[in-house]
This record gives C-alpha cells, sequence and structure tokens, in this order.
C-alpha cells in the first residue's frame, strides 16, 4: 500500500514540474542556440561621412544629402555594405563604391547621394531645434550574415558649413537604435514566445534656427499696433467734440496689426505650422479687439452726464490692466515655446 501511495505522490509531482522543466530546458536551448548565432556572425564596424546636405523642403518634408559609408570586417568573404538600405530614403543613387584591404581586414566604400524624408515642424520659430537623420539597415536578405557597429568615432561631417541658410549645425552623432518602424513579431517554439525587433544605424545631425534676430522684424508692426491700441486708452470717449478718434486709432491699429501678420507669412513661407510668431500676433488681435468692445461700453455710458467724470478714469486702468495682462501672456507663450520638448 505504501508502495502505491508513493508512485501516485512521484506521478503527480512529474505532471506538475514537468511542463515547466520542460518549457525551461527549450528556453535555454534556444538562448544558447541564439548566442551561437550571434558569435558566428561577423563583426562590420561601418561609419558615416556627411560631405553636403541641403535643399530643406518643408512642404514636402524631405532634405538632400550626399556622404560616404564605410564598413570594416575581418570576415574573408562577403560585403556588409551591399545590403544595406537607406531606410527613410525617399530616392538615392550610388556615385561610387570600392574595396582595400588593410591586413586581415577588408574596407568597404560607397559614395550615396539621396532625398530622404524629415518631418519637418517649424512652430516653434525662432527656437527651432531639428534632428535629420540618415537610416541604414540590413536587408533580409543579408542581415543575418553580419553583425553592425556603429563607429562613432570614424563618422562625421566634411566641409559642411556651420550655417547652412537658416539653420546653424550644432553636432550629429551615430549610434544604433532601436527602429521605430521595425517590424515585431513573435516566435512560437513550443510554449516559448520570443518576441524580436529590428535595430538601425541612424546617423543625426543638430540643426538650431540661426535667425533668430530676424523674428524681432517680423513682430515690429505688431508691437507698433500693440501701442497705437494702448494709447487710444488716453482719448477721451467724447460723442460730442471727437467721436471717432478712439475708433480710429483702433482701425488702424488693426489695419498694422494684419498687414504685418501676412508679411510674417510671407516671410516664414509655411502656412501649416502656427509658429511663435503667430501666437503673438493672436494675442495682440485680440488686444486691439478687446479695446475695441471697452470703447463701445464706454461710448455708450458716456452719454449719461452722471457717468462723464469717472469714464476716463475707468479708460486708464483698463487700458493699463490689459496691457499687463498682453505683455504677461506673450512672456509665459516665449517662455513655454522656447522650452517646449
Amino acid at each position: 500500500m505504501r508502495k502505491i501511495i508513493l508512485l501516485i505522490l512521484a506521478c503527480t509531482l512529474s505532471i506538475i514540474f514537468l511542463p515547466g522543466i520542460s518549457a525551461s530546458t527549450l528556453k535555454t536551448k534556444t538562448e544558447r542556440r541564439s548566442a551561437v548565432h550571434a558569435e558566428s556572425k561577423a563583426i562590420a564596424k561601418t561609419s558615416i561621412i556627411v560631405e553636403r546636405i541641403g535643399e530643406f523642403d518643408y512642404d514636402d518634408d524631405t532634405f538632400n544629402a550626399s556622404f560616404w559609408v564605410t564598413s570594416e570586417t575581418t570576415s574573408p568573404t562577403g560585403n556588409p555594405i551591399e545590403g544595406i538600405e537607406l531606410a527613410n530614403s525617399l530616392k538615392s543613387s550610388i556615385e561610387t563604391s570600392g574595396i582595400e584591404t588593410a591586413g586581415n581586414k577588408r574596407i568597404f566604400r560607397r559614395r550615396v547621394l539621396g532625398t530622404f524624408h524629415h518631418p519637418w515642424d517649424l512652430s516653434r520659430y525662432p527656437f527651432d531645434l531639428e534632428n535629420i537623420q540618415i537610416v541604414l539597415r540590413d536587408s533580409k536578405e543579408t542581415s543575418g550574415n553580419f553583425t553592425q557597429v556603429a563607429d562613432a568615432a570614424a563618422s562625421g561631417l566634411r566641409r559642411i558649413p556651420r550655417v547652412l541658410g537658416e539653420w546653424r549645425v550644432t553636432g550629429f552623432n551615430f549610434q544604433k537604435e532601436r527602429s521605430d518602424w521595425a517590424e515585431k513579431g513573435l516566435i512560437n517554439i513550443g510554449a516559448v514566445n520570443m518576441e524580436k525587433s529590428e535595430s538601425d544605424l541612424v546617423f543625426t545631425i543638430r540643426l538650431a534656427n540661426s535667425r533668430t534676430k530676424g523674428a524681432l522684424k517680423l513682430l515690429f508692426g505688431g508691437i507698433i499696433a500693440a501701442c497705437i491700441a494702448a494709447i487710444s486708452y488716453t482719448l477721451t470717449p467724447n460723442i460730442i467734440s471727437n467721436p471717432n478718434s478712439r475708433f480710429g486709432a483702433l482701425t488702424a491699429s488693426l489695419f498694422a496689426a494684419v498687414i504685418n501678420m501676412r508679411s510674417a507669412y510671407g516671410y516664414l513661407g509655411n502656412l501649416y505650422d502656427v509658429t511663435l510668431i503667430d501666437k503673438i500676433y493672436f494675442l495682440i488681435l485680440g488686444y486691439i479687439f478687446f479695446a475695441y468692445a471697452y470703447t463701445s461700453y464706454l461710448w455708450i455710458i458716456v452719454k449719461n452726464p452722471i457717468h462723464a467724470d469717472f469714464v476716463q478714469s475707468y479708460s486708464y486702468k483698463a487700458g493699463v490692466i490689459s496691457s499687463i495682462t498682453l505683455i504677461l501672456l506673450i512672456a509665459i507663450t516665449t517662455i513655454m515655446t522656447a522650452f517646449q520638448g
């Protein structure tokens, strides 16, 4: 009887723990197989030298670049850059390529000229910061032959001016990154699920807007318009002696703001983004419309002689409060935009 009980207990324990042991063993074998496969792949140290960037197209979200891709490996066979794809390229061409040997190393070079996708965001003008990228990815046919390593020390910019039109080059980096658009899937091996992901070699060039002083020119007309609206608060709303003085000043202020806002649109050349300049002009237009509404209110009150004495005092106070509010809103909007992201 004791032997039967022990046999039943042993069978029960085997049923409980055997699936876990099998899965663990399978997982260990899979990890060991992956490690062996990784060790069997040749290392390819890849670098990028960018010679030219430009032709920034903000409407089509593109830029042009020409650069050298260099990859060195100790593997006696295979070409590590033959299967490399330009993941964010819209069109590209290989102008020249070559191979040389140095000891036990083989060095492959390829010069590429292409047009690349980049989502330009000009909403922070004049505090624009952009990271334009060239993304290298192994094609599916050759990705299993080499392990691509970013050679940041051998990468860089060559003969590229510090200032490119409205942009200032502030730096660059080259590293291996998890691809945002990498294909992901689940490999089912028995009861084990392993997530597969891809990484790309990403060369990033950091740009900053170099025309921050130009923002003052675009805002000058708006500042003058706001000053005219502020001065209107000092004019007496006397319907007998000067019935249209305040409305005339506000009309001139509104006209100046609208004209200068259109000039800013023409200078920035992009009607799709709402920039800091636009936001400031919106605040100025709101300030002028408030002055219109308040002047209309005073115009009704001043018709009653009883209220005529303190109307001007109210007008001064409203002008001071609304002007301070405008300045604070512009300052807050500017600070938030400058430190955005």
